[in-house]
């Protein structure tokens, strides 16, 4: 009976991180905007960052680090629930911290180019819902 728990333990582990082998790695924000459902188009430098970097593990977790314009870092990491990746295309659904609901990003790989689009579609979400995040990374 334990080793069928170690099984599904393994499996588990081998679904979550389906693709994310392929596009783990360090990532720097080259172009990043949210639009807000007022028409609004935000930036890093609108939220006062000066920099970001995305790092995702094979292991589940993707960590946004953010330089701020008073050079204090922030960091942050949300846990990868399930994804998925084609060669070319995939998505990955993420529970960040401050959200009580996962938050799915599609992305597509060109090159050393991850370019994501995130919808926030929870309406109990005020702050952020019908929003729309993209952002261009380069590995």
């Amino acid at each position: 009976m334990r080793a069928f728990g170690i099984l599904l333990f393994l499996l588990a582990s081998a679904s979550l991180a389906d693709g994310l082998e392929q596009i783990a790695g360090h990532y720097r924000y080259t172009d990043y905007s949210v639009l807000l459902p007022s028409g609004q188009k935000l930036t890093l430098a609108d939220l006062g960052a000066q920099s970001a970097t995305l790092d995702i593990a094979v292991e589940g977790t993707i960590t946004l680090t953010m330089v701020m314009h008073d050079r204090q870092v922030v960091t942050q990491s949300a846990r990868v629930i399930s994804s998925s990746y084609d060669g070319r295309q995939g998505y990955w659904l993420a529970q960040w911290p401050e959200m009580n609901y996962a938050v799915r990003a599609e992305f597509v790989v060109t090159g050393r180019e991850l370019r994501s689009r995130t919808r926030f579609d929870n309406p109990l979400d005020a702050q952020r819902f019908r929003s729309i995040e993209t952002a261009v990374l380069r590995r």
